[in-house]
């Protein structure tokens, strides 16, 4: 309960502007980390002894493990602030941001879980369409 107690603290608007403001430090930082294995790459030669190319090599792989890391730290900031903002609009008045109460932030996270569950009815149903159209293509030759 973490992001509802920021939320509560913070504001909602407040909360949501942090959000994007770490989430694309973190894409900064993976920027940063591709353009430090590519110079890393560009100094590998046959001139280097093996024990430099071994030691370059790890620097590389260390590098593309923190831009995944970054990446995937992105991503995950990014698809939490736009799953809060797509559920951030009051009801009654249908303004954007408005929760300042833990029952708002405690509706707003209830009503963030709503997209896998209607993601998974999502994929049901195409599953459900795709045996229809297999099925009916099946009778028809």
């Amino acid at each position: 309960m973490k992001i509802a107690h920021d939320i509560d603290k913070l504001g909602f608007r407040r909360w949501y502007e942090r959000q994007l403001i770490e989430g694309h430090l973190y894409l900064v930082f993976a920027f940063l980390a591709l353009i430090a294995i590519l110079s890393g790459i560009e100094l590998l030669d046959f001139q280097r002894s093996p024990l430099t190319w071994g030691g370059i090599l790890v620097m590389c792989a260390a590098g593309a493990m923190l831009v995944l890391i970054a990446w995937r730290r992105f991503m995950t900031l990014m698809a939490r602030a736009e799953l809060f903002a797509n559920g951030a609009a009051c009801p009654r008045c249908a303004a954007w941001g408005a929760p300042r109460s833990t029952a708002s932030v405690l509706r707003l996270l209830r009503t963030a879980s709503l997209p896998n569950t209607a993601s998974s009815s999502l994929a049901e149903a195409s599953v459900k369409a795709s045996r229809a159209s297999a099925s009916t293509v099946s009778t028809l030759t």
